[in-house]
């Protein structure tokens, strides 16, 4: 009992300290050199895709190759992490069972972005998705066969910015050549994919009362 009220008091006497602190010394704090990756972003990634598939327990033939497209968007949280959503949709190809297949990849995941150092980001995210599989019909009316499994997803990525237009002072649209990997396990379906292509990524940055500037251009 004696620990847990010392440690209470000590979170007291911090958030006191916080509060209770110059306002010239929260102003500093809150003002951040001018960057490009500052701000809100709203991204849609085009990618290649290869993805190799298990149905119980069993994996299809080879790697099976098409094509995906992701939607997110977020937030830099401070000037080396971020945070944001993606939704992300795919379907490939390929040939198992001595037929030809084709599948389909969807996820929704919460994503966190690490900026080791400028331009360079590392993204991991985890959420729910899911893969399905079916046939290529070989006669108009037989019938559709789908399968396939949803559950727990698990991606990890890299990419590179390039900023063709930048804004006056913080912010821009990017290019950024795109490596992502993502991983769905399962019971009946699961599937590792390599995502190969392009972000297109629109910055917002940080208002001038948000930046650290000079005098001439503060105003």
């Amino acid at each position: 009992m004696k620990r847990i009220i010392t440690f209470a008091s000590a979170i007291f006497f911090a958030l006191v300290a916080a509060t209770t602190a110059p306002k010239t010394a929260l102003a500093d704090d809150v003002l951040e050199p001018p960057m490009l990756h500052q701000g809100y972003y709203a991204s849609l990634g085009l990618y290649g895709l290869s993805n190799f598939n298990w149905e119980k327990g069993d994996q299809l033939n080879g790697a099976w190759h098409g094509s995906s497209f992701a939607l997110r968007f977020g937030q830099m949280l401070t000037r080396k992490f971020g945070l944001g959503l993606g939704l992300s949709l795919g379907g490939t190809a390929g040939e198992a069972n001595n037929r030809e297949q084709i599948s389909a990849l969807y996820g929704l995941s919460l994503e966190g972005q690490w900026m080791p150092f400028d331009r360079f980001s590392v993204m991991a995210g985890t959420g729910v998705g899911g893969v399905m599989y079916q046939y290529k019909k070989v006669l108009p009316d037989e019938p559709d066969a789908l399968r396939g499994g949803a559950g727990s997803l698990f991606s990890l990525g890299a990419s590179y910015d390039f900023f063709p237009y930048r804004n006056p002072l913080s912010g821009g649209l990017a290019l950024s050549p795109t490596l992502r990997m993502q991983f769905l396990p399962g019971g009946t379906a699961e599937t590792f994919a390599i995502f190969v292509g392009v972000d297109i990524t629109w910055w917002t940055g940080l208002p001038k009362n948000q930046l650290e500037l000079p005098p001439d251009r503060a105003f």
